[in-house]
């Protein structure tokens, strides 16, 4: 694996960084591919542990499964595109099901978090202000 050439900053699509920039090698290719891999098994299991937890409380419930069903949705066009050699409308529905479970997860923790009324904050404010002139 040629991590150097997968993992520069700033280049072009597809292109190796520096002057003499060329198409990136085929052992890059492989490492961003398996640092893909693993982070995907890290960020798999972090929401499956997000949705089961979600899925214990009735105000998140249909959030939680709905998260843990999009994830089952989500690494199934993550292998397709490996075993199908990565046609675009599974690229492009493997892009949108990430897009859709991070708007899912943060939609479920704003759901989960409870919601102070604005009196509250107000007088909490006040009384900081209070303390802090003292």
């Amino acid at each position: 694996m040629d991590f150097e050439h997968g993992f520069t900053l700033w280049r072009d699509l597809g292109m190796t960084g520096g002057e003499g920039a060329r198409p990136i090698p085929f052992p890059a290719l492989i490492a961003i591919h398996w640092v893909h891999r693993f982070f995907a098994i890290v960020a798999a299991a972090v929401l499956a542990w997000f949705a089961w937890r979600a899925c214990a409380y009735p105000a998140t419930r249909s959030g939680g499964f709905w998260l843990a069903s999009l994830l089952v949705v989500q690494l199934l066009t993550g292998m397709s595109n490996v075993v199908f050699q990565w046609p675009l409308l599974l690229a492009v529905m493997h892009n949108g099901g990430a897009a859709a479970m991070i708007a899912l997860a943060v939609s479920l923790n704003y759901r989960a978090w409870p919601q102070v009324p604005q009196r509250e904050v107000g007088a909490s404010a006040s009384a900081v202000s209070v303390r802090a002139a003292e």
